[in-house]
């Protein structure tokens, strides 16, 4: 049992030493490119997952307390429902915020942790941030973090769940569909917003790879 504990630990602190915690913030770009994008030296590269778990969703969602539970399930479903996988999973549990490091914690891998403030104008204007780490050297997020604002809370919660776990989920901003819910502005996203086929198919391409590197780890 020692034995095992060690190695898990060795094998824990190795992982750590991959990763860089620098954070690339996505929110305020008008742009499409797709899937969101990372510069590394000279060339500009689209990011994707380094790693998911070995059961169940693909990445975990872990929100604070005050953002609503059924209006983040409903933007997971959202996104699982236009994927047709089950690509997210989660709910509100702040034990998760209050377990450990939490820009270091091997515990914190292919997750996405939600939390509410109060936030400037510019920052609202996306609905909130989303910040993701990085393997070192790569454009591999290993987990995120979304900040959404109490405005949007009060006011277009499901919009605003949804759009940011876009983000979480590697999604660019979409100017070009007027019913887009990756629109970069949250004042422009109506109700009856949709998750385009396009960005659907995307994310199917995207975590279609994570799943191979989940079954080719096991």
């Amino acid at each position: 049992m020692i034995l095992i504990s060690l190695i898990a630990l060795v094998a824990s602190l190795a992982l750590l030493s991959s990763v860089m915690l620098i954070y690339g913030v996505v929110c305020g770009k008008e742009m499409d490119n797709g899937l969101a994008q990372k510069q590394l030296d000279s060339a500009i590269v689209d990011m994707t997952p380094a790693s998911a778990p070995k059961n169940g969703a693909l990445w975990t969602v872990h929100a604070d307390k005050g953002v609503p539970p059924v209006e983040l399930a409903k933007a997971i479903a959202a996104w699982n429902v236009a994927v047709g996988d089950n690509i997210l999973a989660g709910s509100v549990n702040p034990d998760f915020f209050a377990a450990g490091d939490m820009e270091n914690a091997v515990y914190r891998l292919s997750t996405i942790a939600v939390s509410a403030a109060n936030l400037s104008p510019s920052k609202l204007e996306c609905g909130g941030t989303v910040t993701h780490a990085f393997r070192k050297g790569t454009a591999e997020v290993m987990w995120t973090d979304i900040v959404v604002g109490n405005e949007w809370l009060r006011s277009k919660p499901h919009i605003a769940l949804t759009h940011l776990l876009g983000h979480a989920l590697l999604l660019d901003h979409d100017d070009f569909h007027d019913t887009s819910i990756m629109r970069h502005s949250i004042y422009t996203i109506p109700l009856s917003f949709e998750v385009l086929k396009t960005d659907a198919q995307l994310l199917r391409n995207v975590w279609k790879q994570a799943k191979q590197k989940r079954r080719s780890s096991n």
